[in-house]
């Protein structure tokens, strides 16, 4: 058994999560920490799930799954809310031990992008309907965070 697939002891949980919310404790309800900020606006963060950087040597069957896993992550995640109207801004956070490249970054970015892009209905292309930035933070566990937000007047 691989140690993506060993679920973590609760008070890890509780510390991950509590390091990726900068010290504030968030609910332990699921791997998945969600809000609505406003409206036009949708704020997901997913725990525990680590963007692999593609200079990762792996078999690209282990790769497959890891985006795979990723991918059912996020679209959970994002399932209880509905898009804002287009167009839109999305920042995608890298949560790591460490940063990397800008480069690597946006590649290890790419199953999530491509699961919020479906999500929206939109090809991840489209540059005059969705604009997606991806920045790094230090945490003391991986994660991902997602901000998606209606911009007015971007066509």
């Amino acid at each position: 058994m691989s140690h993506e697939d060993d679920a973590p002891a609760p008070e890890d949980e509780q510390t991950r999560r509590q390091a990726l919310r900068g010290g504030a404790l968030c609910e332990p309800a699921s791997t998945a920490a969600a809000r609505v900020m406003a409206a036009g606006r949708v704020i997901v963060e997913v725990l525990g799930l680590e963007p692999k950087s593609p200079n990762r040597h792996t078999h690209y069957l282990t790769q497959a799954r890891h985006v795979r896993r990723a991918r059912k992550a996020v679209r959970e995640a994002l399932a209880p809310f509905t898009p804002p109207p287009p167009p839109w801004r999305v920042a995608l956070v890298r949560f790591g031990l460490r940063t990397l490249d800008d480069d690597n970054a946006t590649a290890s970015m790419k199953g999530v992008r491509d699961e919020v892009a479906s999500w929206l209905r939109v090809n991840d292309g489209d540059r005059s309907r969705v604009h997606f930035v991806v920045v790094q933070e230090l945490a003391a566990a991986y994660g991902v965070g997602i901000g998606i937000e209606h911009v007015e007047g971007a066509r």
